[in-house]
């Protein structure tokens, strides 16, 4: 019975990591849909299709910041299994990484993004598309933004703000019980040059 015990808390363990691996990995992957059509506007017959994707920052030339993806079937990073054409609809998930192993993430990096498409041998699908934020995105950017004046002194703990804090971690003010002072140099208010001590 004893090695039953280590041998479930391990099993827990490895699945554990496991989830938490696989929802790492989602958070590095973006979900895309779209629609073929032919010249006529009307949907590309059924079936699977090659679709390459790369990410630009700009709508028309600029560089390109990952890619490519194929939906080719192939092996290896930045491949995965042929996009199902339904009406001329597919849904892919890009990412992790691109065919050169870069990560999705990274390709996102600051400024605007545009995924280009191409469908098999074809030039690639025009305009690009600009990725922008989802929903979910937006929400998390707003609650990790805190608007001006919106802390005061009732939402600080006592002891909360120490010396360290308002010296940015400089080491410029020293804290002494309740007291915090320059060890030297002028202080002023009002002023970026200030003359006195």
């Amino acid at each position: 019975m004893k090695t039953i015990i280590p041998l479930r808390l391990l099993t827990a363990l490895l699945l554990a990591a496991a989830v938490l691996s696989s929802s790492i990995v989602s958070a590095q992957q973006m979900n895309y849909q779209g629609r073929l059509t032919d010249s006529n506007g009307d949907p590309v017959v059924d079936g699977q299709r090659v679709l390459t994707f790369n990410l630009y920052n700009a709508a028309t030339g600029g560089t390109k910041t990952w890619g490519p993806f194929v939906t080719d079937g192939g092996p290896g990073s930045g491949h995965s299994a042929q996009a199902d054409l339904v009406n001329g609809r597919f849904n892919v998930v890009l990412g992790p990484t691109d065919t050169l192993g870069r990560s999705l993430v990274n390709g996102f990096g600051g400024g605007n993004r545009y995924l280009e498409i191409t469908e098999g041998a074809n030039p690639p699908i025009l305009p690009r598309q600009q990725i922008l934020a989802a929903p979910e995105a937006l929400h998390a950017l707003i609650a990790d933004t805190v608007a001006p004046g919106a802390i005061g002194t009732a939402q600080l703990a006592n002891g909360s703000v120490t010396a360290e804090k308002i010296a940015g971690g400089t080491g410029v003010w020293i804290g002494s019980g309740a007291d915090v002072y320059r060890a030297g140099g002028n202080v002023g208010i009002g002023t970026s040059a200030p003359g006195f001590r």
